[in-house]
């Protein structure tokens, strides 16, 4: 990773940096290199990352086939963000070994070709990232609300536009649903099929 940090207040800069720190170490990623520009007035900073990394197949999220299960997958053991948008983290507390065995599901699932589009839950939130994967598939899909699994420290229309630190959706052919299910549960991630995709171009 590299990065370039846009903030002209020093004290803001250390947190940022400090922040980046602790991620990298967390996750044993490296931070390779970066570049500051600390000309620009205190309330508008921004910072950019770089990523560049390596696989050996890559699950994307334009492939959402007819008739495949919508697949949710979050991790409820976490709490309210504190941003200014609406957010759930599921990182603070845990372990880099726990993190890292969490998301090596992912890779796992497309290298065995267990689904075939995937997406992951940021800033749309849970719906708003569905209608991106059906609108990018050119499909539509009926999702049965009931069926999200939902944390109880959040109210469920939050939790529906919420930022996720850890979230997936996937798109899975009913036949391999329930091995995807199992390989999720076994990291003690909460997942659930949520309803299916459909050939019309609707989300209801």
């Amino acid at each position: 990773m590299v990065n370039v940090l846009a903030s002209g207040d020093e004290n803001h800069r250390a947190k940022v940096v400090e922040g980046i720190r602790k991620g990298c170490e967390k996750l044993w990623v490296p931070m390779v290199g970066g570049h500051l520009h600390p000309d620009v007035p205190a309330d508008m900073p921004s910072l950019s990352v770089a990523i560049l990394g390596w696989a050996n197949k890559v699950l994307q999220s334009h492939l959402a086939q007819s008739g495949d299960d919508l697949v949710l997958a979050v991790d409820l053991n976490g709490q309210v963000g504190c941003y200014s948008v609406k957010s759930w983290d599921a990182n603070s507390g845990k372990s880099p070994e726990e993190l890292l065995n969490r998301l090596e599901v992912l890779p796992l699932i497309s290298e065995i070709e267990l689904a075939h589009a995937a997406k992951d839950i940021s800033n749309a939130g849970i719906l708003g990232t569905i209608s991106i994967m059906m609108e990018n598939s050119g499909k539509g899909a009926i999702i049965d609300l009931p069926l999200i699994p939902t944390p109880s420290k959040i109210d469920f229309l939050d939790w529906l536009v919420s930022f996720q630190s850890y979230g997936f959706i996937l798109s899975i052919s009913p036949d391999k649903s329930e091995e995807v299910i199992s390989l999720f549960w076994d990291r003690e991630i909460t997942v659930a099929v949520i309803e299916r995709s459909l050939k019309s171009q609707q989300l209801r």
